[in-house]
């Protein structure tokens, strides 16, 4: 992939709407804003029958093959054919962020616990939370599970390292790192962490305002891996004038070369998003898909296509013809937190080829709370309110998967690996 002709700028402002946190979930007291708050989301029920509402009951669809897990009352489950196995517990404070390596043989996740005040964990005492990312393997011919086995460690009390994912190799973890301020403790300081999983070694990738302009990014909230080595960044823009800022998603290849691709900014090109989550590369790594506000209908563009590409764009995606409206805005502290309040949310398509950027043309999906791609990439694996489903891109025909056991799910992790 080459980079893009051009890196678009979006304007900023400062205004209290959307958001900036890895996972959804809504803040409770002062450092909500450091980490999800135990995704307080409307969960999704799975095995409901006849309780799906009618707009959601379009056809249905064999669960795909490959590990599915699930976070649901605060443990992770394999989803087998004799029912779901239980891998990991968040004993002592909440799970969350869960993803499979790219063999789909280890489970990545992190463990957030609140630890005792002491001098160390934020300026004056205050306490805050902290979480490390464990990993576990189930066995794929027994209900052995092996772990969990600590993949990343916090170096002091109050950080908490959230959003880990995989690169494609499986050689490196890139993880959110959040602190407290030593300036203020009620601020947050955040950076991403790619460490060396065969020696250690762990390095700051990018840290608070290495991206955005007027002031630069003020809040690394989640990352996402692409198989040629770029990274797919959240984070709040412009000047933090009331402590909640505009939400932005930046594609940064591995030369350094970034561009702004979307942004909860009311003045953003493609207006209406509203809030930003679960950044999901495809397989082959040329489109990245996350999930949305409603925003306008049909086609719209970024950054222009990237030079030398020859690409023609997302083949076979009809414009949506739907009259759209501008949706509601959120006052939030977390990037998914829409999904706390009953929000609806959509599952959008980049093309980094091209620079288009497209909604998928499905019907809003209540409490959106995470989305993952098939393997022949043209369809995603939704969890919403109505429990799981499978989207075509192309034209937005729902399935919704059946005949799983009745859990209250708030993640997904899915592999395609057997």
């Amino acid at each position: 992939m080459t980079p893009g002709a051009s890196i678009t700028r979006l304007p900023k402002r400062s205004l209290l709407r959307g958001a900036a946190q890895a996972g959804a979930g809504v803040a409770l007291a002062v450092g909500g804003h450091l980490v999800d708050f135990g995704r307080l989301t409307v969960p999704a029920v799975l095995g409901r029958g006849s309780a799906y509402s009618a707009a959601h009951r379009r056809a249905q669809a064999a669960l795909p093959a490959g590990r599915l897990a699930l976070l649901a009352d605060n443990a992770l489950w394999l989803m087998e054919p004799g029912g779901p196995r239980r891998l990991a517990s968040g004993t002592g404070g909440w799970l969350q962020d869960p993803a499979w390596s790219p063999d789909g043989a280890a489970l990545a996740y992190t463990h957030v616990q609140f630890r005792p005040p002491t001098a160390a964990t934020s300026p004056g005492g205050m306490l805050w939370p902290s979480g490390e990312v464990f990993a576990v393997r189930p066995s794929a011919g027994s209900s052995a599970v092996e772990g969990p086995t600590a993949l990343l460690r916090r170096e002091a009390l109050n950080e908490t390292l959230v959003s880990a994912v995989w690169s494609p190799d499986g050689a490196t973890l890139y993880a959110v790192r959040r602190r407290p301020s030593p300036f203020n403790p009620t601020s947050v300081q955040s950076d991403i962490l790619g460490v060396d999983l065969a020696g250690g070694g762990r390095s700051s990738v990018i840290a608070t305002g290495d991206l955005g302009s007027a002031g630069g990014l003020g809040d690394v909230a989640e990352v996402a891996a692409g198989p040629d080595g770029s990274l797919a960044v959240l984070g709040t823009t412009g000047p933090a004038v009331t402590g909640v800022q505009d939400v932005a998603l930046f594609h940064i290849l591995p030369d350094g070369t970034r561009r702004e691709l979307a942004s909860t900014a009311m003045t953003a090109p493609v207006p209406g998003l509203d809030f930003l989550v679960y950044l999901r590369f495809s397989p082959d790594g040329r489109y990245l898909a996350f999930a949305a506000g409603e925003g306008p209908a049909g086609l719209a563009g970024f950054a222009g296509p990237a030079e030398g590409t020859g690409h023609a764009g997302l083949a076979g995606i009809a414009n949506d013809s739907g009259t759209s409206t501008v949706a509601r805005s959120f006052l939030s502290f977390g990037p998914g937190a829409a999904s706390a309040h009953g929000a609806r949310g959509w599952p959008w398509v980049a093309d980094l080829y091209t620079g288009e950027l497209r909604r998928v043309p499905v019907a809003g999906l209540d409490d959106l709370a995470g989305l993952v791609w098939l393997a022949d990439q043209e369809r995603l694996l939704v969890l919403d309110a109505q429990g799981l489903a499978v989207v075509t891109i192309a034209d937005g025909t729902l399935a919704r998967v059946e005949g799983l056991p009745r859990l209250a799910a708030t993640a997904l992790a899915y592999s395609p690996a057997v």
